[in-house]
This record gives C-alpha cells, structure tokens and sequence, in this order.
C-alpha cells in the first residue's frame, strides 16, 4: 500500500477533500484518451502545493498516469484514502483566512492520533470560542448573545 500521508496532510478542510476527489475523478476519466498530456493536466486542474506532492508521490513509486493498469489503482487507492480520513465539525463566528485553517489544523495533527478534516461552518451567533464536533461529542466553548 502506497503512502499517501504527504499529499493528504495539504488538505485541510472537508470541502478541500471533496474538491480534491472531484478532480482526481476528472483526471481518471481522461486515462482513457491517449491524446491526453497528464503532466499538463495536472498543472491546470491542481493547485501547486497538491500538485507538488501528488508529482512526488507518482515519482516515488514509478507511476506513470498516460498507463491504465498503474494509474486507475493509484487514483481509485488515492480518493479511498481521503475518504477515510476522520472530520472534526468546527463552528466559528467568522469565516476563518487559510493560515488560521492551517494552524488549526496542525493542532489537530498535535492533539489526535491521525491526520484529521476540519468540516468548517460559520455561526455569526458566536461571540467568541469555538462548537466542536468528533466522533459523536460534541462540546460547545462558545460565548453566544443569550449567555
């Protein structure tokens, strides 16, 4: 089994996530077009820092994506595995900018055993802190207008 940890630690979001999956499924449906150039496509559907690693592990482990037999398994192994990663629910007051995603997230790899997806949603209610949500607890470090 490949190691895709490099690629999946540069998502940070559930939304990432989904968008990732998404054009990993464009890319496999151009597999079968032989006119296709994948290096270029990559470049154009990726964004660098996914597309970095994504090139790194192809490398890596000799895959090359213009071949069917290596690069379907490869992208079919790649979704399951951002599929399987866990999800924290975060709720906020405010739409947080990407380097706070980022450092949130990092905190999470501290604090739990796995890399894991923040599923972001924003609450305007909140005044400050935080509603978070794993594996079924749910704990809510917020301060609202009715408190």
């Amino acid at each position: 089994m490949l190691d895709y940890s490099e690629i999946l630690s540069v998502l940070y979001t559930k939304e990432q996530a989904e968008d990732f999956m998404a054009q990993l499924d464009f890319l496999a449906g151009k597999i079968f077009n032989k006119n296709t150039n994948m290096s270029k496509l990559i470049n154009e559907i990726f964004a660098q820092e996914i597309k970095e690693k994504l090139e790194l592990i192809l490398e890596k482990n000799n895959i090359n994506l213009s071949e069917f037999s290596s690069a379907q398994p490869f992208l079919r192994n790649l979704k399951q595995a951002v599929k399987s990663l866990p999800v924290v629910g975060l709720t906020l007051a405010f739409e947080p900018q990407e380097e706070l995603i980022k450092k949130i997230s990092s905190w999470l790899s501290l604090s739990l055993p796995t890399h894991t997806l923040i599923n972001l949603s924003v609450k305007p209610e909140i005044l400050a802190g935080a509603i978070i949500e794993y594996q079924g607890r749910y704990r809510d470090y917020s301060i609202t207008n009715n408190q």
